[in-house]
């Protein structure tokens, strides 16, 4: 009982976690953008900022695509694209959803026009997401498949330095695709509804052990 308890209680914080997380989303959309630089963007303690960030796509090529985005139904990809700042760093930008297509051998044609621009949206921190291995494939061509979001991994890939947030772009643009990122993937309400499994499957533990009690101590109707 106190592990079905315990588990229960775990589903409750999760669930306040994520109603936070939705709020201070709320927050930042409804504050005014503020531009911002690299130090500022990666010393930063809230996960969601609404900023503006200067600078340049410049590598048509170079982008990586997210795997395992499902979007009604369909498999896909968020496509990420460094946009590079003055300091000779660079954010991710992501552009969007794309489907995979008819093989995953075949990727789709993601390529970005070198231009510059000054970008309004959310800088995010990513979810934790359970990894089974590596992000990134050695050698694997561009676009590069990417399994979770390695800051590391990808800095080292694109001889640059990234600041471990991605932009969600405010509005769409020319090299935007679908836009179907949420700042909370999952609400709190799965989580309630887990929390009520637990708490009940306790419940009915503790009825079954003294409906089991009774029945063993119950007098003899004989005597």
């Amino acid at each position: 009982m106190p592990v079905l308890a315990s588990l229960g209680v775990w589903q409750l914080d999760r669930a306040a976690q994520k109603k936070q997380l939705q709020e201070d989303f709320t927050a930042q959309m409804a504050a005014a953008p503020v531009a911002m630089e690299r130090e500022a963007l990666a010393a930063a303690a809230a996960r969601y900022l609404n900023v503006s960030v200067g600078g340049d796509f410049s590598d048509e090529n170079k982008q990586f695509l997210l795997d395992n985005r499902v979007h009604k139904g369909q498999a896909g990809y968020a496509v990420l694209s460094p946009l590079y700042l003055d300091d000779q760093t660079a954010v991710l930008v992501n552009r969007g959803w794309v489907p995979v297509g008819a093989s995953r051998e075949i990727k789709p044609d993601v390529s970005l026009q070198a231009q510059s621009l000054r970008m309004v949206g959310i800088a995010a921190v990513p979810p934790r997401r359970l990894s089974l291995g590596d992000a990134l494939t050695a050698g694997e061509a561009w676009p590069k498949v990417l399994q979770h979001e390695d800051f590391e991994a990808m800095s080292e890939v694109l001889g640059v330095q990234l600041v471990p947030r991605i932009m969600q772009p405010a509005v769409q643009a020319p090299w935007s695709f679908e836009r179907v990122w949420r700042a909370v993937e999952t609400g709190p309400k799965k989580n309630y509804a887990y929390a009520l499994q637990w708490f009940a499957l306790a419940l009915a533990l503790v009825v079954l052990v003294l409906c089991a009690s009774f029945k063993r101590f119950k007098p003899d109707e004989k005597e």
